[in-house]
């Protein structure tokens, strides 16, 4: 059984018995008895609680008051305390009469037929279905008596279940609504040595944040600590652990019931108030989630292999050609700045930049074939070649470093990826084909477009509208240039079937059908040297799922 409001309470109550005891010992001596009392002629007329709100629940703070009503005026003559039991849930706490609470008023005192009753809601409190009084509930009444020394009874009818007066003392104080483990484990589901788990702690309202609390993480058999981060002012809060070689779970991280706790000094508390945040995650807690198991014994990220690609013409990469290096790891790495990978040109050394990648396991560098570049046996990447140049490479989604070495993967004199800086041959046709397709069957009709698409060994640019010529049976019409897409090898080229077009086994496209018509190709290494048009060995004949009528 619970005493009313706090120490202070209990305190002040005891302190008015001791008083009472007192002054019956005082008048013991004095020869004065107390008031003989009648035979009972005072009963409680009615009880009543104060209301509990719009809710009907009364929260953490607020004034359970209950007030019993007496048939006449009766008097307290030694001013005892006279408290009364209130049921809460499956508490009994005791209610103190306001005439004797701490900083009570002279409500209930003498000459007057009423007492009331007063419990402040505790945090804690609770009580669904309402509280309940019991016939007996006041008690240490045995000195009340009427104006005319009638003795008075204190026996009410029994209160059960109020449901217009529940509790919930927890009201008012911010509770953690869910939890969730925010980073992602990977592509394994696991973490590795450094690498960061980060977890998300939900709430019902704002909350502000003192100090460093922490979220203890189940991992294996061992519990971690993942430290306060980030989130005060707002509705979640992020913890964060970074994973060392001993960590080890299998079946993935726990998190428990009572993981969320405070250090001297900290604390999580309403954002616009003083009510501290109730810790017990309840039914958010974790148990062992298979999405994020822990290994710390893996090493950081390491490289698992690094290729060439093949220069565009032959095993030789010429001026404005783009060396293009492919640095693959062993699992998937963030990248910032620019790292940089050293090729040995000849006798030089020249610097691939990093291009793309982050967020994967494979880095992609380039670097752009310049007059004076020379190798004759094959460029060459040292075990050493890949640096951070003010640069990162860490684990995706951590702070490890990738290890940078090459070790093995290290590439000596490729003879496939020779390099002449002082060599440029012109972009030149490598493919022609009708892209396009018939409505009906294999024939193009009135109105339908043809289109044709020319692709090069190289990347070009295009002005003005060169044209392909194209032989529909015993006629020559003219497809325009269309378009080439940044950084492609293929031009478009269209036109439009008229009426009197026919052509019964197919369309042709000659070994010359490439024109400039007044516009350019031209290699898009240096924008100003002509590609080679002819069509050669490409050229297209009564291509006969192409015929017009």
């Amino acid at each position: 059984m619970r005493g009313p409001l706090d120490d202070v309470g209990r305190a002040a109550t005891k302190t008015v018995a001791r008083a009472a005891l007192a002054v019956l010992g005082l008048l013991a001596v004095l020869g004065i008895t107390a008031p003989t009392q009648l035979d009972a002629q005072i009963t409680v007329s009615s009880v009543s609680i104060n209301s509990a709100g719009n809710d009907s629940t009364f929260a953490a703070g607020d004034h359970i008051n209950v007030t019993v009503n007496f048939s006449a005026n009766i008097n307290n003559w030694d001013n005892r305390p006279l408290p009364m039991r209130l049921i809460i849930g499956s508490d009994t706490v005791v209610a103190c009469s306001t005439s004797n609470c701490p900083g009570g008023n002279s409500r209930g005192r003498n000459g007057l037929n009423w007492i009331e009753y007063r419990w402040q809601v505790q945090r804690n409190d609770l009580d669904t279905d309402g509280i309940s009084i019991a016939a007996d509930a006041i008690y240490d009444s045995g000195f009340l008596v009427g104006d005319s020394n009638e003795s008075v009874t204190t026996t009410i009818t029994a209160i059960t279940n109020s449901a217009a007066h529940k509790v919930d003392g927890n009201q008012g104080y911010p509770r953690v609504t869910g939890v969730v483990i925010s980073s992602d484990a990977g592509t394994d589901s696991t973490y590795v040595l450094g690498e960061t788990i980060e977890v998300k702690v939900a709430f019902d309202s704002t909350v502000a944040v003192v100090g460093t609390p922490q979220l203890a993480l189940g991992i294996g058999t061992s519990t971690r600590q993942a430290g306060y981060a980030s989130g005060t002012g707002s509705d979640s809060l992020v913890f964060r652990y970074a994973v060392v070689r001993a960590d080890l779970d299998a079946d993935g991280v726990s998190i428990g019931a009572s993981a969320l706790t405070l250090s001297a000094g900290d604390t999580i508390r309403l954002n616009s108030g003083t009510r501290g945040a109730i810790l017990g995650l309840g039914t958010n807690a974790i148990a062992n989630s298979a999405a994020h198991k822990v290994d710390g014994s893996q090493e950081p990220p390491g490289v698992s292999g690094v290729s060439i690609a093949s220069p565009t013409i032959g095993d030789t990469f010429e001026r404005g050609d783009t060396v293009v290096v492919t640095v693959t790891f062993n699992q998937a790495v963030d990248v910032t700045g620019t790292p940089r990978l050293a090729l040995t040109i000849g006798s030089a050394t020249k610097y691939a930049t990093y291009a793309s990648g982050t967020g994967t396991a494979s880095l992609v560098f380039r670097y752009l074939v310049v007059t004076g570049d020379a190798d004759t046996d094959g460029l060459s990447i040292g075990a050493s070649a890949l640096a951070l140049n003010s640069g990162t490479i860490n684990v995706a989604g951590g702070t490890v470093n990738a290890a940078l070495g090459l070790g093995s993967h290290a590439i000596t004199n490729s003879a496939d990826h020779k390099v002449a800086g002082g060599t440029f041959t012109a972009a030149s046709v490598s493919g022609v084909s009708l892209t396009s397709s018939p409505a009906v069957e294999d024939t193009y009709g009135r109105g339908e477009l043809v289109e044709v698409q020319v692709t090069f060994n190289r990347r070009v640019a295009v002005t003005g509208t060169p044209q392909v010529a194209l032989s529909l049976g015993s006629t020559t019409r003219q497809a325009n240039f269309v378009s080439v897409s940044p950084g492609s090898t293929s031009a478009v080229f269209r036109y439009v079937v008229v009426a009197s077009d026919a052509d019964t086994d197919g369309i042709e496209v000659g070994a010359s059908a490439l024109a400039l018509n007044s516009g350019t190709i031209n290699d898009a290494r240096d924008g100003s040297t002509a590609a080679a048009l002819g069509l050669g060995s490409h050229a297209l004949s009564a291509a006969s799922g192409h015929k017009v009528d």
